[in-house]
């Protein structure tokens, strides 16, 4: 069981997702991003978390650069 879960073995998605915005962020402790990395790599639940995460923050860094361009 990592941090990241619950102690019925579930992934604790508040957390979770804290942790890979600070991951995003860098600020993510080199430990914790041990411990979240390894969890990804065996979970697929946090795998499918992982992907959706960056999906939608890469499509609103999309869509705020496109904002920008226009001077919204």
């Amino acid at each position: 069981m990592s941090g990241y879960e619950t102690t019925d073995g579930r992934l604790d998605l508040t957390k979770f997702e804290l942790a890979l915005q600070e991951l995003e962020d860098g600020t993510l402790d080199p430990v914790e991003r041990d411990d979240l990395m390894a969890l990804i790599a065996r979970s697929p639940a946090a795998q499918r978390t992982y992907l959706c995460h960056f999906e939608i923050s890469s499509m609103l860094q999309a869509e705020a650069a496109t904002h920008a361009e226009q001077g919204d």
